[in-house]
């Protein structure tokens, strides 16, 4: 009866599920970009510093190139920081499962 009753609190595990935010690795001196149409329809905000576990939302197709929206440390113009932006599928040699994006807002 006891081990019963214990049993009645462990169900079974669900399901492993990715989420956005999930971290993707990137790696180093690819461009952010504000969004993913195409590479010279979207202005840069900066180049990746060093290869790096970011943060990555979601995950849309342009420009026949598949863009992956992560935020990730980057250098602006002399400047490093953490910026939310686009970046190339190429750049992200380890990627975490994500849902599709529905737009290009960041």
């Amino acid at each position: 009866m006891v081990a019963a009753a214990l049993l009645v609190g462990l169900g079974a595990p669900g399901a492993a599920s990715a989420a956005a935010g999930d971290k993707s690795f990137v790696e180093d001196g690819w461009n952010l970009r504000e969004c993913g149409i195409s590479p010279g329809e979207c202005g840069v905000y900066g180049y990746t510093v060093g290869d790096q576990w970011d943060e990555t939302w979601c995950w849309r197709d342009g420009g026949g190139i598949r863009w992956f929206k992560v935020t990730s440390w980057i250098n602006a113009n002399g400047t490093e920081k953490w910026k939310k932006g686009w970046i190339s599928a190429g750049a992200v040699t380890r990627q975490a499962t994500v849902p599709w994006c529905s737009n290009w807002d960041l």
